[in-house]
């Protein structure tokens, strides 16, 4: 029989070694998981964070060139829109013009 010191150091052993072993999650597919003092995640949170992005992974963002480029061509529609309803006031003014012409043409006729 063991006496109570040796069975107490013995329990101690297994103590640090399940702490240990509490900080790891190992995946039926053999991955292994630990915890992430940072976040303060259990390594079986971490796991399922990751199948989490891995199953929807997070969009990338648009690079510098891409938002210019997509800046650079809002700008050329609304340019060209201003350049239709320029367009479109030249066109009346010079019917006003017109008009105001021939009106003065039969009040000085």
């Amino acid at each position: 029989m063991i006496s109570e010191e040796e069975k107490e150091a013995i329990l101690s052993k297994i103590e640090k070694c399940k702490l240990f072993w509490d900080r790891f999650y190992i995946t039926d597919e053999g991955q292994v998981f630990t915890c992430n003092d940072e976040t303060g995640q259990s390594a079986e949170e971490v796991y399922q964070a990751w199948l989490e992005l891995k199953e929807n992974p997070p969009k990338p963002q648009p690079t510098q060139v891409e938002l210019l480029q997509a800046q650079i061509e809002e700008l050329q529609k609304e340019k060209a829109l201003q350049d239709v309803q320029i367009k479109t006031l030249n066109d009346r003014n010079d019917y006003n013009e017109d008009l105001i012409a021939e009106l003065a043409m039969e009040v000085y006729a």
